[in-house]
């Protein structure tokens, strides 16, 4: 997929291709068809804190779809397994936006402030909204309005 990369600093490009591989497997399929078009291949994070070295005429590698389980209990048959999140917000008076990927680590918080979500766009602070979370895994989900326009979630994966 090709769309345009765009950081919260307004660094933008549009790389050949855009890959969010969801396993291992996928990503190295992806480092092999670099290799075999002799194209570079650079990874990305979030985009928050991106700078200018990420900005490439190959492909560009996301690594919010990357989750997996981590170790498994089998003596209590459950699973310790990152949880790949995705946000829609949903306004009264424009479309759906989304999805928002945030990955969060198995056993870990993730402290995500809202108004730092940008991709695909910046979310609309100026306006009521909602926001429907989904995770492949069980998530325990706290959301905090402060006064003003600052909202803050804070998500820890819950194996179960």
């Amino acid at each position: 997929m090709t769309r345009a990369f765009v950081n919260w600093s307004g660094l933008s490009f549009t790389p050949a291709q855009w890959a969010e591989p969801a396993d291992e497997s996928e990503v190295c399929a992806l480092v092999r068809r670099a290799r075999d078009l002799g194209v570079p291949i650079r990874p990305v994070g979030s985009g928050h804190s991106s700078s200018p070295l990420v900005r490439t005429d190959g492909i560009l590698l996301g690594l919010d779809r990357l989750a997996g389980v981590l170790s498994d209990d089998g003596r209590l048959a459950t699973a310790a397994a990152d949880a790949a999140l995705t946000l829609d917000f949903y306004y009264e008076d424009a479309e759906p936006v989304g999805p928002y990927r945030i990955l969060v680590g198995a056993r870990r918080v993730r402290h995500v402030r809202v108004n730092d979500l940008i991709d695909p766009e910046a979310v609309r602070l100026d306006r009521p909204y909602g926001c429907v979370l989904r995770s492949p895994v069980p998530v325990v989900v706290q959301f905090l309005r402060l006064p003003g326009v600052v909202a803050l979630t804070g998500t820890m994966a819950y194996p179960g």
